[in-house]
């Protein structure tokens, strides 16, 4: 059970962790899309810095995703593994 305990744990430390990336993410967002204004009383963007914008937070979403489904899929063969060598113990 020890080991069920660990993996909680983990899982909770690696969502706190993602969650607090995700919001980092958006307020740096939020800052880049306030760089591409380029008339704030007649809502004037830069299209170019828009798209680049645009494009960054769509990688870093992706990097992100990858990121957390890697760590997901660690923790679980990491349960299984615990799993198994537990069932090996029980069985003899």
């Amino acid at each position: 059970m020890e080991g069920a305990s660990w993996i909680a744990r983990k899982a909770h430390v690696e969502t706190e962790r993602h969650i607090q990336k995700m919001q980092n993410l958006m307020s740096e967002f939020t800052r880049k899309q306030k760089d591409c204004v380029i008339d704030e009383q007649i809502a004037e963007l830069n299209g170019r810095e828009v798209i680049k914008t645009n494009n960054w937070f769509l990688d870093q979403l992706d990097k992100e995703i990858q990121d957390v489904g890697d760590r997901y899929e660690s923790m679980f063969e990491n349960v299984n593994f615990h799993l198994a060598e537990a069932n090996k113990h029980f069985a003899t």
